[in-house]
């Protein structure tokens, strides 16, 4: 990650049950970042609190839709749905694992070795889940 200024953003999601902060950094100055139309396609895809809510969740492992959906109280069909949109900004990535298919974050965004445990790195901008 290029180390020019950078603006942080942070932005508190609170429901019944469930809160969380999230710390965007928007990097400046970018060099060799990903071009722009898949970085717009990232930030919409993360422009949901489900789908935030579901990131957050898959920090802690590789699940299936049901797992998902138990775990951040969500229905079957609106994770199944938020996965696909997901899966098409390249945010998780998925797996069959018998009948099931699992997911998981995807590992261009997500080093589940660093010492930055809830971060997804984009190099436009990173996402700390706190």
């Amino acid at each position: 990650m290029c180390q020019s200024p950078a603006f942080i953003f942070i932005l508190a999601i609170s429901e019944i049950g469930a809160s969380f902060e999230i710390n965007l950094h928007l990097n400046l100055g970018m060099h060799n970042v990903m071009d722009s139309t898949k970085c717009a396609k990232v930030l919409r895809a993360l422009g949901d609190d489900t789908r935030l809510k579901i990131l957050d969740f898959l920090f802690s492992g590789e699940y299936s839709v049901s797992d998902i959906s138990e775990g951040v109280g969500v229905e079957y069909s609106q994770v199944s749905h938020h996965l696909s949109v997901l899966r098409n900004a390249g945010l998780v990535s998925d797996s069959k694992d018998g009948k099931f298919v699992m997911y998981k974050l995807h590992p261009v965004f997500y080093d589940e070795n660093s010492d930055r445990k809830n971060v997804l790195d984009f190099e436009c901008c990173s996402i700390e889940f706190n």
